[in-house]
């Protein structure tokens, strides 16, 4: 059974991994209300649904293995101790808040390049 658990702790770090590794140069190619990082600012045109797959795909892909390395590390200390489930729900909290720790930054970047319109911000 442990291992099963542990072997789940690996799905968030796999999936930023291999989502941030695909939309750091393929995003979606259209904007839909499916699949993708959906905003309401990465949502206005093409230029912004780009950035902001750009973006979180750089963010996911390395947070993810450092995300995947915690967990390996976590595993291998919680596998020496008699009460393992609390260990392993941590370190899937981690990951989540790692996970959810992305989208303020994307937004901060999206606003930071674009306008409130969607148009990209002059360079001074």
């Amino acid at each position: 059974m442990f291992w099963i658990r542990l072997v789940s702790c690996f799905l968030i770090p796999a999936m930023m991994v291999a989502f941030g590794s695909l939309w750091r140069t393929h995003p979606p190619k259209t904007i839909n209300g499916v699949y993708g990082y959906r905003t309401r600012r990465s949502t206005q045109n093409r230029e912004t649904w780009a950035f902001a797959h750009g973006y979180v795909g750089r963010l996911w892909r390395r947070w993810g293995w450092v995300l995947a390395a915690v967990t390996a590390v976590w595993g291998g200390i919680t596998r020496l101790l008699p009460a393992v489930d609390p260990w392993l729900e941590g370190v899937l909290l981690l990951q989540l808040a790692v996970l959810l720790a992305t989208i303020p930054c994307t937004e901060r970047a999206l606003g930071r390049t674009f306008c409130r319109d969607g148009s990209r911000r002059k360079e001074h």
